[in-house]
């Protein structure tokens, strides 16, 4: 997927990365507004570029941290219509960021209390289930089985001529 890339950036680095982000071919489009950034206070920068191009523009939004602070925020674009990127756009690879895959690995590997609540249900049913005596269903799959397989052989014909045709996945005898 192609990337959206917003930057906060310090007053005094934004002429500088505005001219670095040009040169970028991977960059597609690059809006600025002048402080247009109010936390952290600066401009504010949103770069919509190839997935292969991501990282480099991370790495010139971290270089301005020696101006001051920088605020970086990532999000995947759907699609890209651009008739003089079209070649480019299309043949863009679909990666996921080392940001991106570290922040979702941090999210997702959280225990809180209402997954421990979820494991603990899921495990009480589990061990219920194996206690219990699984007969009584058995023994309706085996009666279904054998309902379907009387009907198979007593069925005929509506005008008596024969053997009705088969169902779908029958075999005949």
């Amino acid at each position: 997927m192609h990337r959206t890339i917003e930057i906060s950036s310090p007053t005094s680095y934004t002429d500088e990365l505005l001219g670095k982000l040009e040169d970028l071919e991977q960059v597609i489009s690059l809006t600025v507004v002048r402080e247009g950034s109010v936390k952290p206070p600066g401009d504010a920068l949103t770069v919509h570029v190839l997935n292969h191009g991501a990282d480099e523009v991370m790495r010139l939004a971290d270089a301005g941290r020696e101006h001051g602070q920088v605020s970086v925020s990532t999000g995947e674009l759907t699609s890209i219509v651009d008739p003089e990127h079209a070649r480019k756009v299309a043949n863009d690879v679909d990666e996921a960021l080392w940001e991106e895959a570290e922040t979702g690995l941090r999210h997702q590997s959280q225990t809180t209390s209402n997954y421990l609540t979820l494991m603990a249900l899921g495990g009480a049913v589990g061990a219920i289930g194996l206690v219990m005596e699984g007969t009584s269903q058995a023994g309706r799959v085996r009666g279904d089985v054998d309902h379907r397989a009387r009907l198979r052989t007593d069925r005929q014909d509506p005008y008596g001529s024969g053997p009705a045709p088969l169902g779908r996945g029958e075999s005949g005898p």
